[in-house]
């Protein structure tokens, strides 16, 4: 029904109604939910990024309350799961899995355990539905240079565990 709504012909590419649940939790917590009635149409409205974007900060503005509910190793993991299951109920055998790690660390999480839980579901959605899942560590440009290299550095460390590249 989403996808129709919102003219989407690959309603892949729409969040499942499991992680929409999650982000209006996360929205009540941070924004006081005994002041603000949660509005599901405009949430969804706003996961879409507009096409074509003119930076990088404009796509991530699409990513505000996806990346507020995965600020832990245990929602990292589900989620990236739960994505190679998802490409692979759409008969995809090889998945390239983009994701910035220095988004995670709002709430504490350190890089290392951020890059392994990302790692873990992806072996772990690979394992129960045979895709060949690579992950690509990107560099957010907004972000600090040595926070950028030093995820470089940890990133390294993981490849070999599905990391097979650096984007920036």
């Amino acid at each position: 029904k989403a996808a129709d709504r919102l003219g989407v012909t690959d309603a892949s590419i729409l969040p499942r109604n499991t992680e929409i649940e999650a982000a209006l939790v996360a929205h009540q917590r941070l924004f006081a939910a005994d002041r603000h009635e949660a509005d599901l149409a405009a949430m969804r409205r706003r996961l879409v990024s507009p096409m074509p974007c003119r930076s990088q900060d404009e796509l991530l503005d699409a990513f505000d309350l996806p990346t507020a509910i995965m600020q832990d190793a245990e929602s990292l993991e589900r989620i990236t799961r739960e994505v190679v299951e998802d490409v692979a109920s759409d008969g995809t055998r090889y998945a390239e899995i983009r994701w910035g790690p220095t988004l995670h660390l709002e709430r504490g999480l350190s890089l290392r355990d951020g890059i392994a839980a990302v790692a873990r579901g992806a072996a772990w959605g690979a394992a129960a539905t045979g895709v060949t899942g690579r992950l690509i560590a990107v560099a957010i440009r907004t972000h600090e240079r040595s926070l950028n290299e030093e995820m470089a550095r940890v990133a390294a460390d993981f490849m070999g565990e599905g990391l097979t590249g650096f984007d920036c």
